[in-house]
């Protein structure tokens, strides 16, 4: 499909400021902080000139909530923005895990009261 020079320019100019809007998920590594613009099962997505700044080991966020802590590889390059995959991935618990064994049995659950 052929559009003209400017439709394709304002599309463009459109996306880029559709792009902008705060996102809450992002990535961290150590004090740098990069948002995330797109995400996948197996990756994600950041703009071009936030990547460069992104080591290998990050944290991903959604908002203040941490989600996971990741291994990640550049994997490809379009319309501005880095792809990157999720070479190593630990999700995040719901409490901290313990380096020691308790004898304490928890219950998995709660059996509603008899009527």
């Amino acid at each position: 499909m052929f559009l003209p020079r400017e439709v394709e320019e304002e599309l463009a100019a459109s996306r880029a400021k559709a792009s902008k809007a705060r996102p809450r998920l992002r990535v961290e590594a150590g004090t740098v902080r990069v948002p995330v613009r797109e995400i996948w099962d197996d990756g994600f997505s950041v703009d071009r000139e936030a990547a460069a700044r992104l080591p290998g080991h990050v944290d991903f966020f959604d908002g203040d909530r941490f989600l996971r802590h990741c291994l990640i590889v550049a994997t490809g390059e379009d319309a501005g923005r880095v792809h990157f995959a999720f070479k190593w991935r630990s999700d995040a618990l719901g409490a901290p895990p313990l380096d020691y064994v308790t004898d304490r049995v928890t219950p998995a659950g709660f059996l509603p009261a008899p009527e």
